[in-house]
């Protein structure tokens, strides 16, 4: 299979499973982010055949800076589905930014034979602005190098339920990426051979996943807990230009104090194997995780991060966080050092536009220690 055709198949993969959007329900609203699925409970006095939402979408991020654009969300069920059965959804985002960088991105998840099968897939287009300091856990604040990239990404995956909130399944990823306008002729990604996919890179998958959500809320948890671990296998012989293993282990918990208080405990684990090119190592920072630096500041071939957030009502629909976290990057699981960990820290608003679905603007400011604050303005809790 050529590079087009593979991701033109998961692409229409994922159009179609778009169509049957008129077919039914709500009463549970899930959505899928980053591979993970996230439940939602619904009152059963308000749930409806079918619906969705678009909404105009504002956000800043170290890496994006202010963008601009539309989100948007459909649910229903597929026909002979009960009202009490999990629906399906299909989430959209296009955005723009004053980058002039576009991103979209499409996410059906689909409940099937009621909730026993779970089919989600992803189709994702990409042309944003990176930067790379280099690999390894002690990389230069200031050797950074600017570069511009496009990314075209299809995911298709099928799980079954074992038990009540847990999917075990297979999946399929194909993503290609094409690294443009280097900032620095001499620099690493233009003259350093160690550094695989500089020129960019086309990878194809398969693999495994299993995932445990008994969250009370998609948008802003209060209780309960998500697992979720994975293993990805990417060869030459299915088409790549890399052939390597990525494996990641995500556990949160959420535990409820008092009178809305809340504290989010989240681990977070990421190793990968073979050749693996430096767009798909794992990192440190970002929106997500370890806020306050730079989405890739650090990589290497393992990452693990440990943070936590304690969320808090303050008045009306206004509320406020703290989080910490700390992480690091090795070469190998057996080179991780305590003189490698990096910190960051911060705090942040929040304002819950909609209070029956708890759904949360948030402003946040990270600070790493490397003393350079960065600001996030998002939809949603990190995690």
């Amino acid at each position: 299979m050529s590079r087009s055709l593979g991701l033109a198949a998961l692409a229409l993969v994922s159009a179609a499973l778009v169509l049957p959007s008129r077919a039914a329900a709500q009463g549970t609203k899930t959505v899928s982010e980053g591979g993970s699925t996230r439940t939602k409970p619904q009152k059963k006095d308000e749930r409806r055949s079918y619906g969705g939402l678009a909404v105009p979408a504002v956000y800043y991020s170290p890496e994006t800076k202010l963008a601009a654009g539309i989100a948007g969300f459909l649910f229903f069920r597929l026909p002979g589905e009960k009202l009490e059965d999990r629906p399906s959804n299909v989430d959209g985002d296009f955005i723009y930014t004053v980058n002039k960088q576009l991103l979209f991105q499409v996410t059906p998840t689909i409940y099937m034979d009621h909730g026993r099968f779970l089919l989600e897939s992803e189709f994702s287009y990409e042309k944003l602005f990176d930067r790379f300091w280099g690999i390894g856990p002690n990389t230069l604040k200031h050797g950074d190098e600017a570069f511009n990239y496009t990314l075209v990404r299809g995911r298709l995956g099928l799980s079954r339920q074992l038990a009540p909130y847990a999917y075990f399944g297979l999946q399929a990823h194909a993503e290609e990426i094409t690294i443009t306008d280097l900032e620095k002729a001499d620099g690493q990604l233009a003259r350093n051979p160690n550094v695989l996919g500089r020129g960019g890179s086309f990878v194809t998958g398969l693999g495994f996943r299993f995932v445990y959500d008994s969250r009370d809320n998609y948008f802003s948890t209060r209780k309960g807990a998500y697992a979720a671990v994975q293993g990805m296998f990417y060869a030459e012989a299915l088409g790549g230009t890399h052939s390597y293993s990525l494996f990641t282990v995500d556990v949160r918990k959420y535990l409820p104090l008092w009178f809305g208080h809340t504290l989010a405990i989240q681990a977070y684990g990421a190793s990968t194997y073979w050749d693996v090119p430096f767009s798909h190592l794992p990192v440190l920072g970002g929106q997500f995780r370890m806020r306050g630096y730079f989405e890739g500041r650090f990589r290497d071939n393992n990452a693990v991060i440990t943070q936590a957030e304690y969320r808090f009502p303050i008045a009306w629909r206004f509320g406020g966080v703290a989080f910490g976290s700390v992480g690091m990057v090795a070469p190998s699981l057996l080179d991780f050092k305590l003189k490698d960990i990096k910190g960051a820290a911060g705090g942040g608003l929040r304002f819950m536009f909609d209070r029956d679905e708890r759904l949360n603007g948030r402003f946040d400011v990270g600070v790493s220690n490397e003393g350079e604050p960065n600001f996030y303005i998002q939809i949603n809790e990190a995690f």
